[in-house]
């Protein structure tokens, strides 16, 4: 009797789990031996494989061949994976822009309401008066689009826009530039003006640099910010496209 311990744990199907497995070689003579033999290895729950003198050769230049194909089999299969994985890369974020507008798409969908009786999405919200008009223009184009693709798939309903009264008081909404964007941000962060007040983000504009200058008073320090600034504002275009990483 010759064995062998498994280094490796090996995977049971049976249990599930990983178990630690000897391989041994019994040479014996006699039917009776033999039967015992097996018996044991039953009871301890040995797996018995017969072995054929005469066809081992064959059985194991088959397995040689077995195994180098399905390596071969593997190998192309990582290649083929790698290469495809390539071509995904090269157009990873343009899916994420997609993705990224078809779930903003979705998400504004979900807050409308459904009407079964008229078969059409009610959605009601706020918008500025001097916006009226861009509103009911990009509604417009929206619906000559779809009634155009209607061969297509296209839908024919025209989407309306009606003004709603309401006692309800409105949200604040300051309309902003690129200078002025900044400055609302820092007001905002100390408290929202109600609807209709005035927007103390006019006077911060001017008197917040000017206070800065004067906690500062660096005159070096100054110069430097400023030919930042200026070229800041100089390279702003290529900068625009630099990707946020903390906004990422």
């Amino acid at each position: 009797m010759n064995t062998i311990e498994i280094e490796e744990p090996i995977y049971d199907p049976a249990s599930q789990e990983l178990v630690d497995k000897n391989v041994f070689i019994i040479f014996a003579h006699g039917r009776e031996i033999l039967s015992k033999i097996r018996k044991i290895s039953e009871a301890l729950d040995a797996t018995l494989y017969p072995v054929d003198h005469e066809n081992r050769a064959a059985q194991l230049t088959e397995c040689n061949a077995r195994i180098e194909d399905i390596t071969a089999v593997l190998r192309n299969t990582n290649t083929t994976l790698q290469a495809e994985l390539h071509v995904l890369a090269d157009t990873l974020s343009k899916w994420f822009v997609i993705i990224k507008k078809e779930k903003a798409i979705y998400h504004t969908m979900n807050l409308f309401e459904y009407d079964p009786a008229r078969k059409c999405l009610i959605a009601e919200g706020w918008l500025p008066m001097n916006d009226l008009n861009r509103a009911h223009s990009a509604l417009r184009d929206i619906g000559d689009s779809s009634s155009g693709g209607s061969s297509s798939g296209g839908s024919t309903a025209m989407p309306i826009m009606n003004n709603l009264r309401t006692g309800r008081e409105p949200p604040t909404f300051h309309r902003t530039n690129k200078l002025t964007e900044e400055f609302q941000t820092i007001i905002d962060s100390y408290g929202i003006a109600k609807y209709q007040e005035v927007n103390p983000t006019i006077v911060a504009v001017v008197t917040f640099p000017f206070l800065f200058a004067v906690m500062f008073g660096d005159i070096g320090h100054g110069f430097i910010m400023a030919v930042v600034g200026g070229l800041m504002c100089y390279f702003e275009r290529p900068l625009a496209k630099v990707r946020d990483e903390v906004a990422a």
